[in-house]
């Protein structure tokens, strides 16, 4: 499932993201996705597992909230 969120980028950065999307044959949504996949598989071990539990008790917290 895909979730709608905005980003607010540089000018440097989005002119960049735009040439890029351009030379890769890529949307930019893509190369995002895919820069964000790259940075998360070089972290470390704990920092994936902290931030997949504050994910989990968020969503927790959430279910609880809308009953």
């Amino acid at each position: 499932m895909k979730k709608k969120i905005t980003l607010t980028l540089t000018d440097e950065l989005a002119d960049t993201l735009s040439y890029l999307s351009t030379i890769l044959h890529k949307n930019q949504n893509q190369i995002l996705e895919d820069v964000f996949w790259e940075w998360w598989e070089k972290q470390d071990k704990d920092l994936r597992n902290s931030i997949n539990e504050m994910l989990k008790i968020t969503k927790k917290v959430t279910t609880y909230l809308q009953r």
